[in-house]
């Protein structure tokens, strides 16, 4: 098995996001998991968006994946975040799977190859905070995040951001 994490994705939880993922996987018995988000109608074009039936509270079950669809063609409002697992034979539907959107290889659309070849595949909506550190509000959203949770940072952070807001 092999876990796939995206470098622009933090995500802060109390029970690390894979480390959810796996219980879910070794629960289900399924092929490949992904993390999952719910994001707002006019941001699904910024995702890889999912297809499927909720089983449970936080485990989904896919049927199709649609890379950064048009909201008019979204099959939900479930986004793929950076985190993945997978068997070894990823490898194989990635050699097989054509260019797609940007004249890449998309992941996503080797995961649907394996969904149809009958793959189980399950999303998971993780329980903690995630920070897109693809673009610059995130990634200092994300400093600022951390650093606050650090006992030798915390104090002196929250003054100077005080000073900062108090010109």
């Amino acid at each position: 098995d092999l876990a796939v994490l995206l470098p622009d994705d933090l995500i802060d939880a109390k029970v690390p996001c894979l480390a959810q993922m796996m219980e879910a996987q070794k629960r289900t018995g399924a092929d490949m998991v992904v993390a999952l988000m719910e994001v707002l109608p006019e941001e699904v074009c910024k995702y890889g968006i999912v297809d499927g039936t909720l089983i449970d509270e936080r485990t989904f079950s896919i049927t199709r994946m649609v890379e950064k669809p048009p909201l008019e063609s979204a099959p939900s409002h479930f986004a793929i975040i950076g985190r993945y697992l997978f068997s070894s034979e990823l490898f194989r539907y990635l050699a097989m799977t054509q260019k797609g959107l940007g004249g890449e290889i998309q992941l996503t659309d080797a995961m649907d190859a394996m969904l149809s070849d009958g793959k189980k595949a399950i999303g998971y909506l993780f329980d903690g905070k995630r920070f897109d550190t693809g673009n610059v509000f995130g990634y200092i959203e994300a400093n600022l995040h951390y650093a606050l949770k650090r006992d030798e940072l915390k104090l002196p952070l929250k003054a100077m951001l005080k000073e900062i807001l108090d010109r």
